[in-house]
């Protein structure tokens, strides 16, 4: 967690958005992507005094997300599910996923689970996009998915940031 999201939140420390806000924008000028992320956070939802600029969050993001940001990744994906192009939204939580992103894993799995076959209605491909999610399950933090992968089921774990199939 950094001193920003510590002062965000108040953990550890008095909260002070106005602080944070100021930690953030100093961290964003070096290229740190976390701060640039909150920052895009900021902008999408008009919190602490920014206007509520939800294209300024998405470029935010995509700039977080060249730097490896998967948390960046994964609201982009969110964003592009919910009100641009579902495939390309599809796309990056792929991507995420594929890094090991717990929510994108779980999101996708929950697509996959609820939407089944009415994905290809909203431009959303999953046997082209990433691995079938056959069944999910998330309990606390936990993901379990059966996935398919050319003729081959595994079973996939997740637990907070540890991702991998059991054998």
């Amino acid at each position: 967690m950094t001193l920003g999201a510590c002062y965000f939140l108040g953990r550890g420390v008095d909260k002070n958005e106005a602080k944070a806000v100021e930690l953030y924008r100093a961290a964003a000028d070096k290229g740190e992507s976390e701060a640039i992320h909150a920052l895009a956070f900021l902008y999408y939802g008009g919190d602490c005094g920014f206007p509520e600029d939800r294209e300024k969050a998405k470029e935010m993001w995509t700039k977080a997300a060249c730097k490896g940001n998967l948390d960046s990744f994964y609201q982009l994906g969110e964003h592009f599910v919910a009100v641009d192009d579902a495939s390309k939204g599809v796309a990056f939580l792929r991507s995420a996923a594929e890094k090991g992103h717990t929510e994108s894993i779980a999101e996708l799995g929950r697509m996959y689970f609820t939407l089944g076959n009415k994905a290809k209605g909203r431009g959303i491909d999953f046997k082209r996009e990433n691995p079938c999610f056959r069944v999910c399950l998330v309990i606390k933090n936990i993901f379990l998915g059966l996935t398919e992968s050319k003729g081959k089921l595994t079973i996939m774990v997740v637990k907070n940031t540890i991702f991998g199939p059991l054998t």
